[in-house]
């Protein structure tokens, strides 16, 4: 009968050791802690917390509540803007896009006349 090679784990941890390995530090790190911040919250659990909230928030974007709200927003505005009110408010703009717009024209032509000049 042939005996077989031992399982190799690679190097692996068990989740279970993980997991214990991981409170043994934790409990090992409040134990070392003298007091807690100025709020008196314990900061492993504070930052728990946080990704758990952050995860909450990541769920609900991923499951549509962001959308339908993103949609009863857009259908009932809060502020109404008139055309005239943009155009009061975004003359700079349009200002700015005329002047890109002749100097674009500009080079346009420089560079058809150099085109012309310059091989002769």
């Amino acid at each position: 009968m042939s005996q077989q090679p031992p399982k190799r784990n690679f190097g692996a941890v068990p989740a279970s050791k993980r997991r214990a390995a991981r409170k043994a530090r934790e409990a090992q790190q409040a134990a070392n802690r003298r007091s807690f911040s100025v709020t008196g919250v314990d900061p492993v659990e504070r930052e728990r917390a946080a990704v758990k909230r952050s995860a909450e928030r990541q769920q609900a974007r991923q499951s549509g509540d962001h959308d339908d709200m993103t949609a009863y927003l857009l259908a009932h505005p809060t502020r109404i803007v008139s055309e005239d009110d943009l155009r009061r408010d975004y003359t700079y703009v349009i200002n700015d896009l005329r002047s890109m717009g002749l100097l674009a024209m500009a080079l346009v032509v420089l560079l058809v006349v150099l085109a012309q000049v310059l091989p002769t």
